[in-house]
């Protein structure tokens, strides 16, 4: 496999000396260890998409609270007005 890598340049391998290897049990930690990157990478990005909406979101919110009070007002005067109408109106 490797002469067929090298054959472009001129170069026979005769010799491959293996000095360390990483155990499986490292591999899987190293991977582990990846993963658990990406997934924090993606969190963080996720967690920065976030802020912006949640902050669209909590404006929203305000917004529609003073619109119900204030529509609530409105249903207020509307009964008192009716009240008094009733009052003014001959029977």
């Amino acid at each position: 496999m490797l002469d067929d890598a090298t054959q472009p340049w001129g170069v026979k391998v005769e010799r491959v000396e293996v000095q360390k290897t990483a155990s499986a049990e490292t591999s899987s930690i190293l991977l582990s260890q990846a993963d658990q990157l990406n997934s924090n990478s993606r969190a963080q990005q996720l967690t920065a998409a976030l802020l912006p909406l949640q902050s669209e979101c909590e404006s929203i919110m305000k917004e529609n609270n003073a619109l119900t009070a204030e529509l609530v007002g409105l249903q207020k005067r509307r009964i008192a007005l009716e009240i008094l109408l009733e009052r003014l109106t001959p029977l």
